[in-house]
């Protein structure tokens, strides 16, 4: 099957989301509740450590924000293709792709704001 957009591909996930007991209303629900949190969890790490992604980005350029997605793609991918075992206990696979999101966010943030990377 070929996908003819984003929006293909989002009708297809929530299409199955629907075939497994969600509803529309459901999933926007658990979106609004954990994006929430993602964001209190952003201000708490922002302020325990600074601003360190902003600055490493404005320092390498857009590359320091792959490197931080690659290395938490790298540790899904081990928990749940490699199916190594986890040896971080209070780290679960839904944490990291949580983090995993909110790099991406913080990439779309840093592209929008500082020009100069988009070049």
């Amino acid at each position: 099957m070929e996908l003819q957009s984003k929006t293909d591909l989002v009708a297809i996930m929530m299409k199955e989301l629907v075939n497994n007991g969600w509803t529309v209303e459901k999933v926007k629900q658990w979106l609004e509740e954990n994006i929430e949190k993602s964001i209190d969890l952003y201000q708490a790490k922002n302020v325990a450590y600074g601003d360190s992604f902003g600055q490493t980005v404005s320092e390498y350029g857009p590359v320091a924000a792959l490197v931080r997605m690659g290395d938490k793609f790298n540790r899904v991918k081990s928990l749940l293709v490699d199916k190594n075992r986890n040896d971080v206990k209070d780290e679960a696979v839904t944490d990291t792709l949580v983090d995993l999101a909110m790099y991406s966010m913080m990439t779309v943030w840093e592209l929008l704001n500082n020009q100069n990377l988009e070049d």
